[in-house]
């Protein structure tokens, strides 16, 4: 009989150390995570918490009940808080990329939701039931040496995030975004490099909109829905003392039309990011002196703004002649009155010229119209200063153009 139950208690705590044999005791946090929860608590200025974390023998780890404290800031003596929670977030093929930095091969998180806290607003939550990232890399406190790592830690850069599904409400609205994904190639010591990012649909039925108030509504105009996309581009580098960066986007409403952006930006001091960064931390704490001493050498390069109609400003123009009574070519003329009379006060002739044309132009037959700067050569904003009382001196430094055609032009 004793025999029987000590092969009874053996095979019952083999059973149970197989049971547990690929998790680790669970309290203990390994170094990744320590990393993780101090930046937190040094960047949010709380720790993050959480149910239970296990590690398992491949060394996998699995936390459950996460609460981080993202941001926290004081603006009028109220809060202003980020805050994630997630039922789980796992880590794997974790490694150390360099001193101070940890990489984390593969992350997820289930049913997390990212809230924003501002005062005599209503509480923003965004929700995902699934988010994976790769390559996702993650600092120790000690690495918190400018703006630039705090602003880079709070986002825990990663090769790449994809969501299936994010929720955003406030109040009663609410909006789906599909299919959204970001790519990152740069440098995990200084965060430098190109990023590109997409959001593959959200859909909006026409009543949504119209509850806001619209005029005219998406109804009036003919359509049901909007249905839209966006895509974008950024490429920050830091050649020599100052931050670089350049990119585009696009924004395209289905069967409406596209709206899109291009422009570089450069001779950043990293100090303005250090300024920026305490200004989300105090919002009241700005030094306007110091942060215009420091936009000084702030250039501007190329910027193009450009929208393509599909159908969106074709179906305005005839509401608008419908409901004021007037015809295309009366709304046309008007349009290009009130462009002469808006550009007169920047004293360019030619610029006048080539927006009435614009204007005209894209009113007649909507195609594109966009705006563009086209400098010679990034323009300093300290070479701007001394033009403020001669904007047509300024119209020529930025090149400044205005233009319309026909699709596919």
């Amino acid at each position: 009989m004793m025999v029987r139950s000590r092969l009874q208690s053996f095979v019952l705590v083999l059973l149970y150390f197989m049971a547990i044999a690929p998790v680790a005791w669970a309290q203990e946090e390994p170094p990744v995570v320590k990393a993780l929860y101090d930046t937190f608590a040094e960047v949010g200025g709380e720790r993050p918490t959480h149910q239970s974390l296990t590690t398992a023998a491949d060394g996998t780890i699995t936390i459950t009940g996460v609460k981080i404290l993202m941001q926290n800031m004081q603006q009028d003596g109220q809060d202003i808080r980020q805050e994630l929670v997630a039922d789980e977030l796992i880590m794997g093929g974790v490694k150390d990329a360099s001193k101070g930095i940890f990489e984390v091969g593969t992350m997820s998180m289930k049913n997390a939701v990212i809230s924003v806290t501002t005062p005599d607003v209503e509480t923003v939550r965004m929700t995902m039931p699934v988010m994976q990232a790769e390559g996702a890399f993650i600092r120790s406190p000690d690495m918190l040496k400018t703006g630039l790592d705090r602003m880079f830690a709070q986002s825990m850069m990663a090769r790449s995030y994809t969501v299936p599904l994010l929720t955003m409400a406030i109040g009663d609205f609410s909006i789906d975004l599909h299919d959204l994904k970001f790519k990152w190639d740069g440098d995990p010591k200084t965060f430098m490099g190109e990023s590109v990012y997409s959001i593959g649909s959200v859909e909006l039925p026409a009543s949504t909109l119209d509850d806001l108030g619209m005029t005219p509504s998406l109804k009036e105009l003919g359509y049901d829905k909007l249905v839209f996309a966006a895509t974008g581009r950024a490429n920050m580098q830091m050649p020599k003392e100052h931050i670089e960066v350049e990119g585009d986007s696009s924004f395209l409403a289905r069967d409406m039309g596209a709206f899109s952006t291009s422009g570089a930006v450069g001779g950043m001091q990293p100090a303005l990011f250090e300024a920026a960064q305490a200004i989300q931390e105090s919002p009241n704490s700005i030094d306007v002196n110091a942060m215009m001493a420091m936009l000084q050498t702030v250039t501007i390069g190329h910027v193009k703004l450009r929208y393509d109609d599909a159908s969106l400003a074709e179906k305005l123009l005839t509401w608008v002649t419908q409901s004021e009574g007037k015809s295309r070519e009366q709304i046309v003329t008007e349009a290009a009155a009130l462009s002469d009379f808006s550009l007169a006060g920047l004293g360019s002739p030619e610029l006048s010229a080539q927006a009435k044309a614009a204007i005209q132009t894209f009113l007649t037959k909507p195609g594109w119209i966009q705006i563009e700067l086209r400098p010679d050569a990034p323009i300093a904003v300290n070479k701007v200063m001394p033009l403020l009382g001669t904007p047509a001196e300024i119209v020529k430094l930025f090149k400044l153009q205005i233009s319309a055609g026909a699709l596919g032009e």
